[in-house]
């Protein structure tokens, strides 16, 4: 399972869990996961890939085949909605 770090609306963090960021370059936010939490743990994973190819490979993990191929063809669907939440 996937957490996320919350920020409140001055930007400052609220709590902190795991997290992973996956950009092909390098982001503002990279620093959180280099971080370390109180128990000595890194606080987060960063990843320079393609985000569409990393989450192809790990839902190839999770899910049965056949929830893999109905995940797969439901990307265009997403990348649409995806594409409107950006839209100003």
């Amino acid at each position: 399972m996937l957490e996320f770090i919350m920020w409140d609306i001055f930007g400052y963090m609220t709590c902190m869990h795991k997290i992973v960021y996956c950009f092909r370059q390098p982001t503002p936010f990279d620093h959180v996961c280099y971080a370390v939490g109180d128990d000595g743990a890194a606080v987060g994973s960063r990843i320079f890939r393609n985000c569409d190819e990393l989450m192809q490979k790990l839902m190839s993990r999770i899910l049965p085949a056949d929830e893999l191929r109905t995940w797969e063809l439901g990307r265009d669907a997403r990348l649409t909605e995806y594409a409107k939440q950006r839209q100003c």
